[in-house]
């Protein structure tokens, strides 16, 4: 997570969605007013006790965005991440995840606890639907990669300046992991939780109900520095 002023400024800027009503994960937060939130005690103790959690993470980019910008002004592109950010961070806050950092274009969210009562798998695959399905044939269009696995919350400085971050394999593995996805989709390695979850999924779209607009890959081969992982899939969005 961001500087814990920053992450109270994200929660007042994006946290209200437009028809007024407090976003589902705002449970994780104590108010003195519905512009004024902070991080509840029950958030703040798992940083503080460096408490180890199984969660879900997901991080989220616009394809090609350098290339795409390349001759914009900076005033532009602040414009054009300012509207990127108004449509993407109230999904993740909608689905119960927290902004973890913001990297221009890139936004990797956690979902599980001391959030969400849940690992945040599901939570996080609605959110990378949503926010694919939002951007598709625009000219912010996204991809994603999520990946769950155990993180552990670590407090780093001291207040007024102290940062809230997670530390893990799991951090490691989701940057290696979205430097190889794809346009209009969600990456993921073979083997996981996640890609159990997919499968599943899979399996139940071929009785007729599924989303057919959502196609799951066969196993890509991956060799990412500093990651034990050698497959990896794709679910990917595309309109008919």
């Amino acid at each position: 997570m961001p500087n814990l002023k920053l992450a109270q400024d994200l929660r007042e800027t994006y946290g209200i969605t437009s028809g007024g009503t407090i976003a589902k994960s705002f449970s994780a937060y104590q108010t003195d007013s519905i512009a004024n939130p902070r991080l509840s005690a029950a958030v703040l103790g798992a940083f503080e006790r460096k408490q180890r959690s199984r969660v879900t993470l997901a991080f989220i980019d616009v394809t090609g965005f350098s290339v795409r910008t390349a001759e914009l002004s900076a005033e532009d592109i602040v414009q054009i991440l300012e509207t990127y950010y108004e449509t993407l961070i109230p999904m993740i806050y909608e689905r119960g995840g927290e902004v973890e950092k913001v990297m221009g274009d890139g936004v990797i969210a956690v979902f599980g606890e001391p959030f969400i009562d849940s690992d945040g798998m599901r939570e996080a695959d609605r959110c990378c639907m949503k926010a694919i399905e939002t951007f598709y044939g625009s000219d912010l269009e996204v991809k994603c990669a999520v990946h769950p696995g155990e993180v552990i919350y670590y407090p780093i400085g001291v207040d007024p300046y102290e940062e809230y971050t997670m530390i893990g394999p799991a951090m490691t593995e989701l940057y290696r992991l979205e430097s190889v996805c794809r346009k209009n989709a969600i990456g993921f390695y073979s083997g996981t939780p996640y890609d159990t979850m997919q499968m599943a999924d899979v399996e139940w779209s071929k009785d007729g109900d599924g989303p057919r607009a959502w196609v799951l890959s066969k196993g890509v081969a991956v060799n990412l520095p500093g990651v034990n992982r050698d497959e990896m899939r794709f679910l990917r969005y595309s309109r008919r």
